[in-house]
């Protein structure tokens, strides 16, 4: 279901900002500003946004978690 509610909000975005493009995050779909990823679907289907570390999480209203892609490292 995910990838249904990504491929809406891809296609919103796109067609509303100036910037906003499709995109790659190497095999996965992406959403690029500006030539940079800032949100994309993970290969388990999962949404994936580039918030910034000072982004007050408690303002998103839903369940989120750390996207940390590495096995022996810390998330970016």
């Amino acid at each position: 279901m995910e990838k249904v509610y990504f491929e809406l909000i891809r296609k919103e975005f796109c067609h509303n900002y100036s910037g906003v493009e499709q995109g790659k995050m190497m095999r996965s779909e992406a959403i690029t500003y500006d030539g940079k990823v800032f949100a994309f679907l993970s290969l388990k289907n999962k949404m994936v946004f580039k918030l910034g570390r000072k982004y007050d999480q408690a303002q998103i209203g839903c369940p989120i978690s750390v996207f940390n892609p590495f096995k022996q490292r810390p998330p970016l």
